[in-house]
């Protein structure tokens, strides 16, 4: 793998439009605590991303090797210099059309003896390695989603031209009625529905122990009715592995035999998916209050990526969430080696939700345990929620609607390379061993690249 040459820093997602977040067929509204996340789940229609061509003195002249005494002794690797900032970024050395796409059906047996339905897309690049990584992603949104097309376009395309497999999971929405059967079915108590005006807030008990909700519209109901608990944390982390046990399964004999590495399997998302691959990594969260925090860690994914996770406080995490020590109390013995052990990136910015909620979702990468662990945290407040979702749509409105200057919209589109860089660096160093990637990571590339506007940080 060698850094990103000159010639490839046009390798950008652009003709990106947006569409609201698609309802799901049972007609569920979102969650009290993904309200914010749903009225922002834009995703792109089409994600036309250009490959440049590769020359061979580009590619001569790109070596790894680290200059410690350039650039006001920063440790540059590559090409990177300060006079020349794209020089800095990150890609591999060999790029692949997108192949083909596969949409498959998971049906399982839920907790509460439901059958549950998750769709998913399976998207293969055109000529790369096999067997292949795989990264599996997680829409955000509260309410759920039954097309997994419309699931991480840009990011998926993305994985594709790296040469990875990917899969796109659509994480089915619950009714009331579905969402008290799961509460009742995980014994948390409390799960009865109270009808409610819309709009307003609801409350169970009394303080200092009193639960808030919000009052959740349900056609099913004629009405609305106050949700506490939270059905997605448990949903999609459960959702995800029975994903992996579709992937052993067809790699075994079936349509991923020789085409996936199951040994190496990495888990990413976005917002309410970013809750969800924290979760899978170790980090304890609670569906209700009441109840107190519970743990959905699964042990074989080997690296993650959370774009825009909740911090403490926030959607049922808390400030021991992030802890090993609290992972481990609650792991049985024989996965306590996975708790927030695996190498992990974490995507936000400034400007990635309002009242300071970025400083929060750093705070998932603050709180956690060293080792392995990556943060890239734009502090310019432009970039905006969907910014870590790979989209422009809203850094774009957000500088129009603060007249930002003549460097936008283009300077949305800069954003996105800074994130590509990263993910790219992170998946070739956990996923394929990359010692240019492991390199690039170590390296002060990212903060040359983003003139020191992106805080860079391993540990």
């Amino acid at each position: 793998m060698k850094l990103l040459y000159p010639a490839l820093v046009g390798l950008l997602v652009s003709g990106c439009s947006s569409v609201a977040e698609p309802a799901t067929d049972s007609g569920t509204p979102p969650d009290a605590v993904d309200v914010a996340d749903a009225a922002v789940a834009d995703t792109p229609d089409v994600a036309d991303v250009a490959i440049a061509d590769v020359s061979e003195d580009a590619e001569d002249a790109a070596d790894t090797t680290t200059d410690a005494d350039a650039d006001g002794g920063q440790t540059l690797v590559g090409t990177c210099s300060a006079a020349d900032p794209s020089s800095c970024a990150y890609t591999p050395a060999q790029l692949y059309e997108v192949g083909g796409r596969a949409e498959r059906t998971i049906i399982y047996t839920d907790i509460a003896g439901a059958e549950r339905s998750v769709n998913i897309e399976v998207r293969r690049p055109v000529g790369g390695p096999e067997p292949s990584p795989l990264i599996v992603w997680s829409h955000g949104g509260g309410s759920g989603r039954d097309n997994p097309a419309s699931v991480a376009e840009a990011w998926g395309e993305i994985f594709n031209r790296a040469g990875f497999v990917s899969i796109a999971i659509a994480h089915e929405g619950r009714s009331a009625e579905e969402t008290r059967d799961l509460c009742l079915a995980l014994n948390l108590g409390g799960c009865e529905l109270i009808p409610c005006d819309i709009g307003d807030a609801c409350t169970r008990g009394a303080a200092p122990d009193e639960e808030i909700g919000i009052c959740v519209a349900d056609p099913s109901l004629g009405g609305g009715y106050c949700r506490h608990f939270r059905g997605l944390h448990w949903d999609r982390p459960t959702d995800f592995s029975e994903v992996l046990d579709w992937v052993e399964a067809e790699a075994s004999g079936g349509m991923l035999d020789g085409v996936v590495d199951v040994a190496r399997i990495a888990y990413a998302g976005h917002s309410a998916g970013a809750g969800s691959t924290m979760m899978v990594a170790g980090a304890a969260r609670w569906y209700r209050e009441s109840a107190g925090d519970q743990l959905l860690m699964d042990t074989r994914p080997v690296a993650f990526m959370s774009c825009s996770p909740q911090g403490p406080d926030d959607s049922g995490f808390t400030t021991t969430s992030f802890t090993r020590e609290r992972c481990e109390e609650l792991a049985a013995p024989e996965d306590r080696g996975g708790c927030l052990t695996r190498p992990h990136l974490v995507l936000t910015g400034r400007g990635d939700g309002g009242d300071n909620e970025g400083e929060n979702r750093r705070l998932t990468f603050d709180l956690a345990p060293d080792g392995e662990r990556y943060l890239a945290y734009i502090t310019e407040l432009a970039p905006q929620h969907t910014t870590f979702n790979y989209e422009t749509a809203g850094c774009e409105r957000y500088a129009q609607d603060n007249a930002l200057g003549s460097e936008f919209p283009a300077r949305c589109d800069t954003y996105r390379l800074w994130i590509r860089s990263a993910a790219l660096a992170f998946f070739d160093a956990t996923l394929r061993d990359s010692a240019d990637a492991q390199t690039y990571l170590e390296s002060d590339n990212m903060d040359v690249l983003s003139g020191a506007a992106l805080e860079w940080t391993a540990r």
